[in-house]
């Protein structure tokens, strides 16, 4: 008897559990029904059933209190996070900004002195062109029959000029080295 009992059991156990997954409830609480009828021991394993049912599904509220609770931190966390990075990036530009007198008062410098760059090597080329129409004159002294007077006019006007652009081009290589060296501060002052 104890094996029929078992064995019934085991097909009641099967049959529920085939049942359980196939979601039906009232198929379940019939076949509960019949099988109470044929064995009417079974009901500690219904009753053990739905026991462990009610724990799992207590279990199941837990966790879905859980994860809503978790979910709605991980979102706090992210606007945290976004904020963060906006007070962040906000306060680097603040920084940046501290910068910005000095450096456009460089750039300010540097278009002075590239406009004056200009203007001398400008100048420059003028002084060279008068020293190649001095020389030229000089070199035509017999066919334009200067005096020695003339050509030493014409010696002291070419030496002075000759003196103009060495003080021309010594000031346009200050002039450039000064703009290599604005330009690399400019370059440095980026945060």
């Amino acid at each position: 008897m104890t094996r029929t009992v078992a064995f019934t059991a085991a097909v009641a156990a099967a049959l529920l559990f085939s049942l359980s997954f196939q979601g039906c409830v009232r198929d379940r609480e019939e076949a509960e029904k019949t099988i109470l009828a044929h064995d009417p021991s079974f009901q500690k394993t219904i009753t053990r059933r739905n026991q462990i049912r009610k724990q799992m599904d207590s279990k199941e509220n837990v966790y879905i209190v859980l994860k809503q609770k978790i979910a709605g931190q991980i979102m706090a966390l992210k606007e945290k996070r976004e904020q963060a990075k906006k007070e962040y990036l906000d306060s680097v530009e603040k920084l940046k900004g501290q910068m910005q007198p000095e450096k456009r008062e460089l750039e300010r410098g540097l278009i002075d002195l590239e406009r004056n760059y200009k203007l001398k090597s400008a100048e420059l080329s003028n002084i060279n062109r008068d020293i190649k129409e001095i020389n030229a004159l000089i070199n035509k002294k017999e066919e334009l029959t200067l005096t020695p007077e003339e050509i030493r006019t014409w010696n002291d006007r070419l030496s002075a000029l000759i003196r103009k652009k060495e003080e021309a081009s010594a000031e346009r290589g200050k002039m450039a080295k000064e703009i290599r060296i604005t330009k690399l501060k400019i370059s440095v002052l980026k945060p």
